[in-house]
């Protein structure tokens, strides 16, 4: 029996977002990737993306805070670190 088609791993959706975004649906792979945190909520990728969506959109606040929030999960990580300080400076 096939699979029905749905999305089974957090980067299956994660990839459509990519897609949407270059083709400048971004207020519509924001909206995906809520869907995929609900579905996936411990899936950092997602996370990530979408703050960096919303700095597309100039939102830096909500970056900055979905970006703490994956700081809290993984301090060490210093490409999030990096893009926080550009949200919080707004470069």
């Amino acid at each position: 029996e096939g699979d029905g088609g749905y999305f089974r791993e957090p980067d299956d959706l994660l990839g459509l977002a990519y897609h949407l975004a270059t083709v400048q649906k971004v207020d519509l792979a924001i909206d995906l990737l809520d869907l995929n945190l609900r579905v996936f909520p411990d899936h950092l990728g997602s996370r990530v993306y979408q703050a960096r969506l919303w700095l597309m959109k100039g939102e830096r606040a909500r970056a900055a805070e979905i970006l703490r929030a994956v700081l809290a999960l993984r301090p060490g990580s210093v490409s999030v670190a990096a893009l926080l300080r550009t949200a919080e400076e707004g470069r």
